[in-house]
């Protein structure tokens, strides 16, 4: 007797991020699922082996003083790729996040990561990214998303929620 097991997958498996960017008066300007990256994959596949193996496993910990600390935007509209390693066109200077929420509710498992904008000067953006950061202030790209065209305007202050779900 052969016994054989078939997998259908429908979803995509393991964690994904999802953004959610609107002004400061509750308009939404796009929510869209976006790629963890190479970069962001290691980083939770390292969080995972540091703290669930013993102290005397054996492996190089390439991560270990990097936090998601920080937001970026671009202009690019090239879509994103897994092998991702920064924004395409960077914009001004990468915003800190100012707030994280665990939340387990419904059975589900997610963070949330929060930041705001206010540019000094209008411009049109495109893309976004989720960055880790050392205390030397070197940035890996976690993740990436690309968007239809947004003007984000002078004096304006513009609200990120960025989810990752396990």
């Amino acid at each position: 007797m052969r016994i054989e097991d078939k997998i259908k997958i429908t979803d995509s498996i393991g964690p994904k991020g999802y953004v959610i960017m609107k002004k400061s008066d509750g308009t939404v300007l796009f929510e869209k699922f976006n790629l963890i990256v190479t970069e962001g994959r290691k980083y939770l596949r390292e969080l995972f082996i540091i703290n669930a193996f013993p102290s005397d496993f054996p492996y190089n910990e390439e991560y270990t003083d990097y936090k998601l600390k920080k937001f970026g935007f671009g202009s690019s509209g090239v879509a994103t790729q897994l092998s991702d390693d920064s924004l395409d066109s960077i914009i001004g200077d990468k915003i800190e996040i100012t707030k994280e929420i665990l939340d387990a509710s419904n059975g589900q498992m997610y963070i949330i990561l929060r930041g705001s904008l206010t540019p000094d000067e209008g411009t049109v953006i495109r893309e976004l990214g989720l960055f880790l950061s050392d205390t030397g202030d070197n940035n890996k790209l976690f993740s990436r998303v690309v968007f239809d065209p947004i003007s984000i305007e002078a004096g304006e202050t513009y609200d990120i929620d960025y989810y990752i779900y396990f």
